[in-house]
């Protein structure tokens, strides 16, 4: 019946059962909770009868789907006439995780290997580098290591070092055997974590040092990336870059900004009526900025209400605040508060913050957490101004 039904090529196009009660995943199936997780999350589903197949071996194609859908949750990937995973593939050979010169003859149908997985799961974390900079000696290799050549060794090595891998029971990892789809979902829930980590971590000397909880810097060295950790002190969860600060008078914006508050003055309706009218005779402090998800099974949100700025060494007012997201949400008719950043990813956003005082020494920015269930936020910055 599974085989049968594993011909279908809608899996992972259609979320046709979203629910976690697959037919044939019963509550003590070692997978459940497993399967339910990813199922939840959008990440996978079932088939159109309402099972899933759990012992059923998972094709290249729908792997794939499944790690594009990790690695670029935006990316559009739909094909609109031939293989349905036409856009897939292009995506996965685009991001350097597929290689067809693996393979004598390619076939996305074929049922994918334990090996193919861990090669796809490498590269998306781009392995070669992360081996350059990581001590793995102690790591415990697999009792039948022995077996796979140099590149089958380092590869599975790394992987059980990030907990992306663990093996069977015997500690051996079996790369030659055909993965069934429970055994996937093991592999994408520990892909998940590690990930994420990975994003967090490989970068620390990117961002700056704090001294008593607040960080300190000069405009001209900005961008400065900013953290926090509350649930761990090995992971920070939030990560927001503040890149660029720019200054300017509402009714004169610079260059950068130029288009977008022309649109503001010129349309008639009542949101940049307001905007026009708050604006008007004041400044404008435009704060570009990055705001990085690094958990791997919650969203975040970024925008202007979510990062708080004061002027802790001068008497300036806020009278206003928007950004570009909200801009443009207004256009679209949509009142939602914030952009969702899903796991693992980084979205940019342009804030502007209307004074009614040209601010010439300090501005200070923290991030508000709302209703996020206090997750971590990142330290105060400020940012010196002189000589802007």
């Amino acid at each position: 019946m599974c085989k049968k039904i594993c011909q279908i090529c809608l899996i992972f196009l259609l979320l046709i059962t979203k629910s976690s009660a697959y037919t044939d995943v019963p509550q003590e199936h070692w997978g459940y909770e497993l399967i339910s997780d990813l199922t939840e999350r959008n990440i996978l589903s079932g088939y159109p009868d309402g099972s899933f197949c759990p012992e059923s071996n998972m094709k290249i194609a729908e792997f794939l789907s499944i790690l594009t859908k990790l690695i670029a949750p935006d990316q559009d990937v739909s094909s609109t006439s031939g293989y349905w995973a036409n856009g897939i593939i292009e995506l996965a050979k685009e991001k350097n995780i597929l290689l067809e010169e693996d393979y004598s003859e390619f076939d996305p149908e074929s049922e994918i290997t334990r090996w193919e997985i861990c090669q796809m799961l490498f590269r998306s974390i781009e392995g070669e580098e992360i081996i350059e900079n990581v001590e793995l000696k102690n790591t415990l290799v697999f009792a039948d290591i022995d077996k796979y050549n140099s590149i089958e060794y380092n590869v599975t090595k790394l992987l059980r070092y990030l907990g992306i891998i663990n093996g069977y029971p015997d500690n051996t990892v079996r790369l030659k055997e055909k993965a069934t789809r429970v055994e996937v979902c093991a592999f994408i829930k520990n892909y998940m974590k590690s990930r994420c980590t990975l994003l967090s971590t490989l970068n620390d000397n990117e961002y700056i040092l704090y001294d008593n909880d607040i960080a300190k810097v000069n405009k001209a060295d900005l961008p400065s990336k900013l953290k926090k950790w509350r649930y761990s002190e090995d992971i920070p969860y939030i990560t927001t870059e503040i890149a660029e600060i720019d200054i300017f008078e509402f009714n004169n914006p610079i260059d950068k900004y130029k288009e977008l508050f022309n649109e503001i003055n010129q349309s008639n309706e009542l949101y940049f009526q307001y905007r026009r009218k708050f604006g008007e005779n004041n400044y404008v402090v435009a704060v570009s900025f990055n705001t990085s998800n690094n958990m791997y099974d919650k969203d975040i949100y970024s925008g202007y209400e979510f990062l708080r700025l004061s002027f802790p060494k001068e008497e300036i007012n806020i009278i206003d605040s928007f950004d570009t997201d909200e801009i443009k949400r207004q256009m679209a008719g949509d009142a939602n508060i914030g952009e969702k950043v899903p796991p693992c990813q980084t979205r940019h956003t342009s804030a502007f913050y209307i004074v009614d005082t040209l601010p010439e020494e300090e501005i200070r920015f923290d991030r508000d957490i709302l209703d996020m269930d206090a997750v971590p936020s990142f330290h105060s910055l400020k940012v010196e101004l002189k000589g802007w």
